[in-house]
C-alpha cells in the first residue's frame, strides 16, 4: 500500500509538472499533444491517471474467431505472472498477444519505433539520429525478408499470426481511458501491429546482445601503441587464471582439424586501401564512433526541457543493455539435473520481461517473455528447462572501402568496381515533415561512415534474415534433447550460451550460431575492405562450441572466455574478466563436494556477493600497506581491508574502499600510458572498456592484465609511469591509489572509515523504462558489485539479474523464479508488486498450488488445458 500511495503521487506530481509548464497549449506544439486532450478525462489522463488493466484473479472465457471457438482461462497472479490456459493452440498465442498489449502497449509501441527507425514521428527531431541509426541496420527490411521465408503451414506461423492478431483486436478495443499516460502526453495513437514488428523487435534484442563498436576503438590502440604494448595490454587470450566455459578436457572433439587463428594477425594494424590517408581515415573512425553513441543534443530539446529525464532512444537502449549473465547446470544426487539462470539486463519498471505460463494440448511452459514476441523465452517445462548468457563472440567486423574520385558511388571489391546499393529512406519527423535518409551498402556491410571520400562499413551477422523466434517456440514445447538441439538450430546471430537440462538427467550448455571467418588480417580492428578480408563462411558445426554431461558433474558460464588455448578458429577476444565464473565454480565444486547441490544452494550461489577479485588482489594490497607508513585514517581503512572478507555487504566499510581502491589503481597504473600513446576521447578513451571506460561496464582485458601483474610480476615494466618518467612497482602504485582513495572518501564520507558502509553510496534503482524518473522505483541500498555473482554494475545500478530462476528437473513444478517489478506498465496497477521479493533474494515458486486444474496439465493425472 505504501509503494501504491507513493505512485499516485509520483504521477500525479508529474502530471501536474507538464500541466504547469504547457498550460497555454491547446494547440498541437511540437512533440506534445495539446494539453487540453491530455487533461479531459474523457480521453486523456487527468490528474487520475490511466485506468490500469485488471489486478489479481482468474477469468474463464470462450474465444471465438471466424467460427473456431476454445474455451480459455486466464489468471493474473501476484508474482509477476499471467497465465493462459486454452484448449487450441490458436487461442492461446491470440490471449498472450491481447494481454501483453494490454498490460505493455507502450512498451511495444516504444520498442517497434526503435527498432524500426521511427522515433522521430512520435517524440520529433531528437531521435532522427537514433532513426538513422536504426535504418542503417535495416532492421525493417532484415525484418520483413524473415516473414517472406516462413513457411505459413508451420507451427511457428501460426503461433505468430494468432499473437499479432490479439494485439491488434486490443489496440481496435481499446477504451481512450486505456491508452497509456505517455502515449496520451505525446499525443500517439498505437497503429496496427504487423508480424514484421515482432521480427524488429527480434533484430533489436540480437543487436542488444550481438552488436558491438570495439574494433573502431582498438584500430586506434593498433595505430597508435608498438606492438610490444598491445601484446602486453591486450593479449588476444586472457593472461589470468580462468575456468572456460568450453575447456578442452571437457570436449576435445571441438578442438580438432585445422581453423583460422593461426593464419590471423591479432597484434597489428591492418593494411589500408591504396590512394587512403591515415589522418582521413583516423577522422572517419571517429565518425563511425560517434554514430554508435546516440544524441547529445535531445537534452536540450523540447521534450527534453517538458519531461526531464525522457529520453525514448537513451531509456530503450539502457533497457536492453546486456552487461553480463550467470547460468549454471549441474548433475544432482540421483541422477537428476539441475539450472540456475540470471541474466544481467538492465532492471526497469515495467520490466524488460513478463512472466507467463502457457497451457494448451501439448504445452505447458513457463518462464519469461520480451513483449512483442509469442512463447517463453527463458523457462522450463515438464520435460525440460533452460537459461541464457551472452556468449560475446565477434559476430561484427569493420572495413573501410578503397573509394576513387574517378569512379563516384563505387568501391573497389574483389578486383571489380561496383556500385554502393542505395536505399532511399524516408524519415517522418514529427513537426518538421518528412526527412530523406539515404542507407548505402556493399558486399561487405552498410555503411557507417563517410568522410571526404573515406567509407567505413560494418559487416554483422544480424544484417541477414533469421528466425530466433522459432528457437523460444521449439524450446517451448520440446520434450528431449534432440528436440532442444533441433530448436537451437534456428538461432544464428546474438549466440548464447544456452543451458540445458531434462528430466533424463542431462546437463550441458550450447553456443551454437554464425560465428565468420575471415582468412587473413586482424579482425580487431578495421580491416580493408577489397575482398581479401571478406568473411569466407562460418565455423562448421562440429566445432561449434558445447559441453554435454561433462565428468566435472557441473558446467558454468558468465560470460567468461568460452575455450581454452589452441582453439583452431578465431572466436573473439572482449570477454567479461572471469570473476564471476571463479567465483561459482569455487561455489558449486563447494556443494558438491558436501553432496548439498539443491535449490537452496542454488539460490545461495545466485545470491553470492563475495568479489573473486578480492581473492587476487587484497592480500597483496594488503601486505603493502603493512610496510607502509600511513595516517591514522589511512591505519584505520587498512585494518578494515585486513579484517574484511570480501563480501560486498550493505553494512562492510571494507567494501567501500576497496572499491574506489581498485577503480584508482586501474587508472593510476593505464592512464599514463593510454595518455602517452595518445589515445583521446574522439578515439574511444573513458568509453570502450579496454580505454578505462564507465566502471558499469567496464569488466575485461586491463583488469586481468593487472591481477596478473600484481600477483605474479610486481616489477612489471608496466607500472612505470612514462608521463613523470617515474620507476614505479605495483607496491608503489597500489599505495598511491590506496592514499588518494582514502582522501576521496574522506571527503565524501567523512573522517571516521567504520562509517563508510557499502550501502551509503552504493544502490539499485529500477529506472523508468520511458525515462521518467517520477516512475521509477528507489534508489535501495544494495549489496554486490560488477564482480560479484548477485551483480550491481556501478554505484546507481540500474543493471543487475533481471529474472532469476533455478529448476531441479526432478521436481520441476518446484521451480522457482522472480524479476523485478511487475505486470503491468500502469504505475496505477501491478507494477511494483515482485520488487521487495527480488531485493531480498526471495523466490516465487513459478506454477503455486491453487491455480486451476488446467494449469497442472502434464504434471497431475487427469489434468486438461
Amino acid at each position: 500500500m505504501l509503494f501504491r500511495i507513493s505512485s499516485i503521487t509520483k504521477l500525479s506530481a508529474t502530471v501536474i509538472g507538464i500541466a504547469v509548464v504547457l498550460a497555454v497549449m491547446y494547440v498541437p506544439f511540437s512533440p506534445l499533444a495539446p494539453l487540453a486532450d491530455v487533461l479531459n478525462p474523457g480521453i486523456g489522463i487527468g490528474v487520475w491517471g490511466s485506468t490500469p488493466p485488471p489486478g489479481v484473479g482468474c477469468i474463464n472465457h470462450t474465444l471465438t474467431i471466424n467460427s473456431s471457438m476454445a474455451e480459455v482461462t486466464v489468471c493474473i497472479t501476484p508474482d509477476g505472472f499471467i497465465r493462459i490456459a486454452a484448449n487450441q493452440d490458436w487461442a492461446l498465442f491470440y490471449e498472450q498477444g491481447y494481454l501483453t498489449a494490454e498490460y505493455r502497449l507502450a512498451q511495444l509501441v516504444f520498442m517497434r519505433a526503435m527498432a524500426e527507425g521511427n522515433l522521430s514521428s512520435m517524440v520529433g527531431p531528437s531521435m532522427i539520429q537514433s532513426d538513422e541509426f536504426y535504418r542503417a541496420l535495416e532492421t525493417t527490411i532484415v525484418a520483413q525478408e524473415t516473414v517472406n521465408q516462413l513457411n505459413k503451414s508451420s507451427y511457428e506461423y501460426m503461433a505468430l499470426y494468432y499473437y499479432v492478431l490479439g494485439i491488434n483486436d486490443y489496440i481496435k478495443s481499446m477504451q481512450p481511458s486505456r491508452l497509456p499516460l505517455i502515449l496520451k502526453v505525446l499525443g500517439y495513437k498505437p497503429t496496427p501491429w504487423l508480424m514484421r514488428d515482432t521480427f524488429a523487435i527480434q533484430q533489436l534484442l540480437t543487436w542488444s546482445l550481438s552488436g558491438t563498436d570495439d574494433p573502431l576503438g582498438f584500430t586506434f590502440a593498433l595505430e597508435n601503441m608498438p606492438k610490444q604494448a598491445v601484446e602486453a595490454l591486450y593479449p588476444a587470450y586472457p593472461p589470468s587464471v580462468q575456468y572456460p566455459i568450453y575447456p578442452y578436457d571437457l570436449n576435445p572433439t571441438i578442438y580438432e582439424g585445422s581453423g583460422n587463428a593461426g593464419n590471423l594477425s591479432l597484434y597489428s594494424m591492418n593494411p589500408l586501401p591504396p590512394g587512403i590517408a591515415l589522418t582521413a581515415f583516423n577522422k572517419a573512425v571517429e565518425n563511425a564512433i560517434a554514430f554508435f553513441q546516440g544524441d547529445p543534443s535531445f537534452s536540450s530539446s523540447i521534450v527534453g526541457k517538458v519531461l526531464p529525464g525522457f529520453d525514448p532512444f537513451l531509456h530503450v537502449v539502457e533497457g536492453l543493455t546486456d552487461a553480463g549473465s550467470n547460468n549454471w547446470v549441474v548433475n544432482a544426487s540421483m541422477g537428476a539435473a539441475m539450472l540456475a539462470n540470471d541474466p544481467h539486463l538492465t532492471t526497469t519498471v515495467p520490466s524488460i520481461w513478463i512472466g507467463f505460463q502457457l497451457v494448451a494440448p501439448g504445452l505447458n511452459v513457463v518462464g519469461v517473455d520480451f513483449p512483442g514476441t509469442p512463447g517463453v523465452i527463458l523457462g522450463h517445462n515438464p520435460y525440460i528447462a533452460w537459461g541464457a548468457t551472452d556468449a560475446e563472440p565477434q559476430v561484427c567486423y569493420f572495413y573501410v572501402e578503397e573509394t576513387s574520385p574517378s569512379h563516384p558511388g563505387e568501391y573497389f571489391h574483389n578486383g571489380s568496381w561496383i556500385p554502393f546499393t542505395v536505399i532511399h529512406e524516408i524519415i517522418q519527423v514529427k513537426g518538421r515533415g518528412d526527412i530523406n535518409y539515404l542507407v548505402e551498402r556493399a558486399a561487405n556491410g552498410v555503411v557507417v561512415s563517410n568522410y571526404s571520400g573515406v567509407v567505413i562499413v560494418m559487416d554483422w551477422t544480424g544484417l541477414y534474415p533469421n528466425n530466433e523466434v522459432a528457437t523460444f517456440l521449439g524450446f517451448d514445447l520440446a520434450k528431449n534433447l534432440s528436440d532442444f538441439l533441433a530448436a537451437l538450430s534456428n538461432f544464428k546471430v546474438g549466440i548464447q550460451n544456452f543451458a540445458y537440462v531434462d528430466n533424463k538427467g542431462n546437463f550441458g550448455i550450447f553456443a551454437y550460431g554464425l560465428y565468420p571467418i575471415i582468412r587473413a588480417g586482424n579482425p580487431r580492428a578495421v580491416l580493408p575492405g577489397y575482398g581479401n578480408y571478406d568473411w569466407t563462411g562460418f565455423i562448421p558445426a562440429s566445432n561449434q562450441p558445447y559441453v554435454l554431461d561433462p565428468s566435472s558433474g557441473f558446467a558454468a558460464s558468465a560470460n567468461q572466455v568460452p575455450v581454452s588455448p589452441g582453439y583452431p578458429y578465431y572466436l573473439g577476444w572482449s570477454y567479461e574478466s572471469g570473476f564471476r565464473a571463479d567465483e561459482i565454480n569455487h561455489d558449486l565444486s563447494i556443494f558438491k563436494k558436501a553432496n548439498n547441490l539443491s535449490i537452496s544452494s542454488m539460490e545461495a550461489t545466485q545470491l553470492d556477493v563475495h568479489d573473486y577479485s578480492t581473492d587476487l588482489f587484497l592480500p597483496s594490497l594488503i601486505s603493502a600497506l603493512s610496510s607502509s607508513k600511513l595516517s591514522a585514517v589511512e591505519r584505520g581503512a587498512a585494518d578494515l581491508l585486513t579484517e574484511w572478507n570480501g563480501n560486498f555487504t550493505v553494512d562492510s566499510a571494507a567494501a567501500t574502499i576497496y572499491y574506489f581502491w581498485l577503480q584508482q589503481y586501474l587508472n593510476d597504473t593505464f592512464m599514463p600510458w593510454l595518455i602517452y600513446y595518445n589515445i583521446t576521447r574522439p578515439e574511444g578513451l573513458g568509453e570502450f572498456s579496454f580505454f578505462l571506460g564507465p566502471d558499469s561496464v567496464y569488466h575485461g582485458q586491463l583488469i586481468l592484465d593487472l591481477a596478473n601483474w600484481t600477483q605474479y610480476y610486481p616489477d612489471s615494466q608496466w607500472f612505470y609511469d612514462p608521463l613523470n618518467h617515474q620507476a614505479r612497482n605495483s607496491d608503489y602504485v597500489m599505495i598511491l591509489a590506496f592514499n588518494q582513495t582514502v582522501k576521496y572518501l574522506q571527503e565524501l564520507l567523512g573522517p571516521d572509515p567504520t562509517h563508510w558502509d557499502w550501502g551509503y553510496v552504493h544502490k539499485r534503482l529500477l529506472a523508468s523504462l520511458f525515462g521518467l524518473p517520477g516512475l521509477s522505483v528507489g534508489p535501495f541500498q544494495s549489496p554486490g558489485d560488477g564482480n560479484t555473482i548477485n551483480a550491481a554494475y556501478g554505484l546507481v545500478s540500474t543493471i543487475g539479474p533481471s529474472w532469476r530462476m533455478v529448476v531441479d528437473m526432478k521436481y520441476p513444478m518446484d521451480a522457482v523464479g522472480v524479476y523485478p517489478g511487475g505486470i503491468s506498465e500502469n504505475p496505477l496497477g501491478l507494477y511494483n508488486d515482485t520488487t521487495a521479493y527480488w531485493l531480498t533474494g526471495d523466490y516465487y515458486q513459478l506454477i503455486p498450488s491453487g491455480l486451476p486444474a488446467e494449469f497442472y496439465y502434464l504434471y497431475l493425472p487427469g489434468a486438461k488445458p
